[in-house]
């Protein structure tokens, strides 16, 4: 790996369809020496303004190759390193590719991919076939020849950028009979509806195929090619429809990217590195770094940037390639490319690169030492993503939309402060165990974790024999199996694995070793060791917080953020306070008495501009829907820790919902949620933290399971059911004093006598203080035309959040309908309100309207009066006549996105 042995950053360098001069390809290599970059990668693209008329030499002509060949020989000679695009644009193809040898989806025979855009624009080649390695051949003999004069002397990289092939229904000839033959099925009757639920076993069949063509007709034979031109491979794998962890595994460098994908996604990438004893794990970086295609450009801010590579080092990244700078013409800097950061002579960056890449060098070759620390190995959940299909479409985007992607698939929160890696069935089925210890090469693992809700037999096999041996397995889901034709042999595995003593589907019931880190709001970390001693990277707490977009200027810091943890390393539980100053991240060295040292990697940039005003996507969702059009409209924003009470306040305002919740890391529960109306802070709000679990769960960040929720009103129990319905624990009620049914009746511009007589009107709280008012009838509730100025002024005269009105009689058999008026918060009615149906539930089991027999099963109507049909759950755990628990839920749907202006 002689061409990344320095660690400085490369970056890629945009070679457009020009007339490459030399003295222009000396003056940038120089420029690029003297700022302390490693290297370039070559990228070939489009004209400059993607003019057809614009003047190039020949696409892989005579002149071509003598400019590749001079940039590679020039950059030998002052100890850069040159690795090279495997072909123009992104996916490989071009006018040289035939008919024969051109990418194809089921039954379209006239379909052709376009490579367009690329050096030859405006001529349109085709995409190659992806899936036939003797089209591939033919393509790389091609591309080969061309490049093999500058692929002499010290070793270069050729790159396969990520993929960018049509994907949905893609085929290619013999498909349908190898695919029989395998799985003994005819595939071509389910293939027009492979995406549709229904069909998700037969698409597990169907991708499974698709990703072992992918491999065996593709990846591995670029592999190949590679070393038989005297190159290495570097890959980007992901956006394929493979098994990821096998397809980077098989490179020489796996590369990830960032920030179109998020940081964290590149565990995935490193992981396969670390169990194939690979050394350097590399990441197109910046990309995209503030919005799509390049908002900011050339004002970017190296204290943003600093943010995203710590992020990428902390998810075992450790070779950054610039994304990028374009080719310009000596004593120029005025061509750009649109999707990146600036690498050039001006532009804001230009100041702080040769210091910014000293530190991103500092930490590359540090984050090199020994090998990558472990102790639980993850299942990548492939079975589960080959039979979701599509994502969702609030999580599609216009270059990703399947499931396949696995883009949003994270570690589960109770794996925090340990050092997981995700690891396959290849791997798996190779590994050892000794002394109830996973060994996968030079990798050691205490236990094998699976979350999973499909399994494939042949991994389900791997996994008991592993357990046989002794291995705890953490299995927390009780899996079908994956694949069409089932075997009977399924149910049995599932069995005997399951009666193992070291098998549980509760972490806390295996033993093993605390955790590496161990504290409160732990900062993202990773760990190489050599077992003796260890070197721990802490990335800069506001790097976790960091999204695609970024915001600029979201990395301003004023004062040290202090974290105190404890590290158990080599049996030592060793103290650490960890003191980020402004800016900074955190290198520790760990030798094995427990000495710590820690590493200078010092490096402050600039103090970042914020923006006068900035923009914040707002998710908005309907919480307790009852059908289409229905439930109570929330806004969410993730990842809210940099926004101020005063910028929330106004965000709420913006987006005129009844309220907007906040999501905020915390130190005291899994999330912190809070809560604003247009006309201020409340401590508990149901139904948008119903939207918000909602958001979490579609976004992939969470899935089905028993979570911890900081709010104002306390901390809460928040459980996420198979079927998507959210169910938030609440306060034990208390209640207050009755009001008079005259005042109460005045407010509403109704006779007492509809209030039901024999109930009293009683303020209750499960979190928030609200009026119940019993009405006689459903006629007569949805009649009432309220005074909000005196709703208002009631409410603030007892302290109450607002009325939440009821009748038993029902629309759908429910156990009431409600209707709920807040003005005091601005909300004049409320289509679904969580935390009063909590109350409501006490308040009608204390009043004799439901037994103890039905508080487990109550639902509420709401929202009609409004015409958004909301449906809200309720549950009393009671015992001897008294209320244990009180639990609020339903489903939130109808995800969309806004932009706001704070």
């Amino acid at each position: 790996m002689a061409n990344y042995k320095n660690c400085k950053p490369y970056t890629r360098w945009w070679w457009f369809a020009d007339i490459i001069k030399h003295e222009d390809i000396k003056d940038q290599l120089d420029w690029l020496k003297e700022n302390n970059f490693g290297g370039v990668e070559i990228a070939f693209i489009y004209p400059v303004d993607r003019d057809p008329d614009a003047g190039r030499i020949e696409w892989l002509g005579k002149e071509w190759c003598e400019a590749v060949e001079y940039a590679k020989t020039y950059a030998d000679g002052i100890g850069l390193g040159c690795d090279f695009t495997f072909g123009s644009l992104w996916p490989f193809g071009g006018t040289f590719v035939p008919d024969t040898d051109r990418t194809q989806v089921w039954n379209k025979p006239d379909f052709k991919q376009p490579h367009h855009l690329s050096w030859e624009h405006p001529k349109i080649g085709n995409v190659l076939n992806h899936l036939d390695r003797h089209a591939f051949e033919r393509y790389a003999k091609v591309m080969g020849d061309a490049l093999s004069g500058a692929l002499k002397d010290f070793k270069s990289a050729i790159f396969c950028d990520s993929w960018e092939v049509e994907t949905k229904h893609i085929w290619t000839e013999g498909f349908d009979k190898i695919f029989e033959k395998k799985f003994g099925y005819d595939i071509k009757p389910f293939i027009d509806k492979i995406y549709c639920a229904e069909n998700k076993h037969q698409l597990y069949d169907y991708m499974k195929l698709v990703a072992e063509m992918v491999l065996n007709e593709f990846y591995i034979p670029f592999d190949k090619k590679a070393h038989e031109l005297g190159a290495l491979s570097r890959v980007q794998c992901h956006g394929s429809p493979t098994d990821l962890i096998t397809a980077y595994a098989n490179c020489d460098v796996p590369e990830t990217e960032a920030m179109l994908f998020e940081p964290e996604f590149s565990k995935i990438g490193a992981s396969a590195a670390s169990l194939s004893g690979k050394e350097v794990v590399s990441s197109e970086t910046f990309t995209c770094l503030y919005g799509w295609p390049a908002k900011y450009f050339k004002k970017e801010q190296t204290a943003d940037l600093k943010l995203c590579c710590d992020a990428l080092f902390a998810s075992g990244v450790n070779q950054i390639f610039w994304h990028g700078m374009p080719y310009n013409p000596k004593g120029t800097d005025t061509q750009n490319f649109y999707a990146t950061v600036h690498v050039g002579k001006t532009g804001s960056l230009s100041g702080e690169l040769k210091q910014f890449n000293t530190y991103m060098t500092k930490v590359s070759a540090a984050m090199r030492f020994g090998r990558t620390y472990s102790d639980i190995a993850v299942y990548l959940p492939l079975e589960d993503a080959w039979t979701a299909g599509k994502y969702p479409k609030e999580l599609q985007m216009p270059w990703a939309w399947g499931a396949y992607e696995l883009r949003y698939e994270k570690f589960n929160s109770e794996l925090k402060g340990y050092h997981p890696l995700w690891i396959n069935n290849e791997f798996l089925s190779k590994a050892i165990v000794r002394n109830n210890k996973l060994f996968v090469n030079d990798l050691e693992f205490e236990l094998l974790y699976i979350e999973a809700n499909n399994l494939d037999i042949e991994t389900l096999r791997t996994v008991l024999r592993l357990a046989s041996e002794g291995l705890p397995v953490c299995l927390k889901d009780h899996p079908e199996q994956a694949g069409f034709i089932k075997n009977k042999d399924f149910n049995t595995i599932i069995a005997e694995l399951l009666s193992l003593p070291n098998v549980k589907n509760d972490l806390k019931l295996l033993k093993f070793p605390p955790a590496l880190v161990q504290g409160e709001d732990i900062p993202l970390f990773w760990c190489r060791t050599d077992g003796k001693t260890a070197k721990i990277f802490f990335a800069n707490p506001i790097a976790g917080e960091i999204k695609y977009p970024v915001l600029y200027g979201q990395s301003f810091q004023e004062s040290s953020i202090i974290r105190d943890v404890t590290v158990s390393f080599n049996g030592k539980n060793i103290p650490v306070r960890l003191d980020f100053k402004p800016y900074q991240s955190i290198m520790l060295n760990i030798d094995e008495l427990g000495r710590v040292v820690f590493e200078d990697i010092y490096f402050k940039p600039k103090t970042p501009e914020l923006n006068a005003t900035f923009a914040v996507k707002v998710n908005t969702l309907n919480a307790f829907i009852r059908s289409e059009g229905g439930g109570n409209p929330a806004g969410v924003v993730l990842s809210a820790d940099f926004i101020t009470d005063e910028e929330m306040l106004r965000i709420a305002k913006k987006v005129g919902f009844s309220e907007t919740a906040f999501v905020l890391k915390t130190d005291k529960a899994d999330f912190r949620l809070r809560y604003f109306t247009p006309a201020g802070e409340v401590p508990l709000c149901g139904h948008a933290t119903v939207a918000s679990f909602g958001l979490l769960a579609m976004k992939g960040s969470i899935s089905a399971g028993k979570y911890k929720l900081e709010t104002k009103a306390g901390i809460l129990n928040i459980e996420i059911l198979p079927d998507k319905k959210i169910l938030m624990d609440q306060n034990l009620p208390e209640f207050y004093e009755m009001i008079d049914k005259n005042e109460i009746a005045g407010s509403l511009n109704i006779s007492p006598e509809l209030i039901s007589g024999d109930l009293p009107v009683q303020i209750v709280s499960t979190g928030l203080k609200d009026i119940i008012v019993p009405i006689r009838s459903l006629k007569e509730l949805l009649s009432i035309e309220p005074d909000f100025d005196k709703i208002k002024e009631i409410s603030r005269k007892y302290d109450g959040a607002g009325y939440h009105l009821f009748t038993t009689e029902t629309k759908f058999n429910s156990t009431a309908h409600c209707r709920n008026f807040a003005p005091l918060y601005d909300i004049p009615e409320e289509s679904a309100t969580g935390t009063a149906s909590g109350a409501l539930a006490c308040y009608m089991f204390k009043y004799g309207i439901i037994n103890e027999r039905q508080a487990d099963n109550i639902v509420f109507e709401q929202g009609y009066s409004m015409n958004r049909p909301s449906e809200i759950y309720a549950s009393l755990e009671v015992s001897d006549g008294s209320i244990k628990r009180v639990r609020v839920g339903g489903v939130a749907d109808g995800l969309k996105q806004i932009e706001v202006e704070v």
